[in-house]
């Protein structure tokens, strides 16, 4: 089991990325459906060059990543009032996915398990917030990892 939120997998080559500062996160233009497709990748080796926008993997790391994560989901109460406008993702479920990958222990290991159909049934029952613990995901690697 990977240390959480210390590696995380190349959406391009799906090999691991071992040091913040070799990732980099890259998502498509906010401008005509908002901030959407994001994609954390090797920085240079792996850039699909066709995302507008990118940034260091650690700018969106510990508090403040998340900080700035959320405003690419809302400018917030501040900037509102100095009338810049929030530019809401439009896939909020992938951007959801982003943010867990960088901010909830073990989540970025055990989301490479969520496709196997043993891991499916065996969660068919579950709440909506099950799956996102720390202890299920931990459970998910130990349960479903050696197979993915």
């Amino acid at each position: 089991m990977d240390a959480p939120l210390t590696r995380w997998y190349c959406d391009t080559c799906e090999e691991q990325i071992e040091k913040a500062e070799d990732g980099y996160v890259v998502w498509k233009n906010p401008d005509s459906h908002g901030p959407h497709s994001f994609k954390i990748i090797h920085q240079r080796r792996c850039d699909p060059k066709r995302h507008h926008f990118s940034q260091a993997l650690a700018d969106f790391l510990g508090p403040d990543g998340l900080a700035h994560a959320t405003t690419l989901l809302s400018v917030g109460t501040v900037m509102k009032r100095r009338g810049i406008k929030s530019s809401a993702p439009g896939d909020v479920d992938a951007w959801v996915d982003f943010v867990r990958r960088l901010q909830l222990p073990y989540y970025e290991e055990a989301r490479r398990c969520f496709k196997d159909p043993e891991y499916r049934d065996d969660m068919s029952d579950a709440n909506e917030v099950l799956s996102y613990l720390e202890r299920s995901l931990k459970d998910t690697i130990k349960r479903y990892g050696e197979k993915s």
